[in-house]
């Protein structure tokens, strides 16, 4: 995901300080990743016991192409 939005990180960046848009724009960015904060945390145990047995196993990836 960085490769396809490196410009758009990059003039955020060198914004920070100047452009009211660019702020917002990181703001959202946080306020969006604090929910996924608070839910690794909280079932961040649950996640890795339920990740670890033996039964479990990821679900198939699609190709591209096929």
């Amino acid at each position: 995901m960085i490769l396809v939005y490196w410009q758009k990180i990059r003039s955020t960046l060198a914004g920070l300080g100047s452009q009211p848009e660019a702020r917002r724009f990181t703001l959202n960015v946080i306020v969006a990743f604090i929910p996924a904060v608070v839910l690794g945390l909280l079932l961040g145990k649950a996640i890795r016991r339920t990740c670890s047995h033996r039964w479990w196993s990821p679900p198939p990836s699609s190709s591209a192409g096929s």
